[in-house]
């Protein structure tokens, strides 16, 4: 990996986890985790009661809702893949490759 690339995944590394940071942090991502939560629960208990199209567009709004609740664990995620991945360009005589193909288990 070139140094360009080592920086932009630095970067990124930096910018994710000042966003998880803070937004674990803040009491308002709790307040509107709750308020979606709710918005979700209603959808939920209410569905039967809408027409077609009101259903098409609850759908939507769910799934875009669930979408944002979603985000810091996705960036969590994201944050650890990229932080395994810059140990593995910063240390490479660190990382055990092996031969997953031709390893046994225990036991047999």
């Amino acid at each position: 990996m070139d140094e360009a690339n080592v920086d932009a995944l630095r970067d990124r590394i930096s910018k994710l986890s000042i966003i998880v940071r803070d937004v674990e942090q803040s009491e308002a991502w709790r307040f509107a985790m709750d308020e979606i939560s709710s918005l979700i629960t209603e959808l939920d208990q209410n569905w039967q009661a809408l027409t077609p199209e009101g259903f098409r567009e609850a759908q939507i709004s769910k799934t875009g809702l669930l979408a944002v609740t979603t985000l810091v664990p996705s960036w969590k995620d994201e944050l650890e893949q990229l932080e395994a991945d810059l140990f593995a360009v910063e240390h490479p005589d660190q990382i055990q490759s092996g031969d997953y193909d031709t390893e046994t288990t225990i036991g047999e």
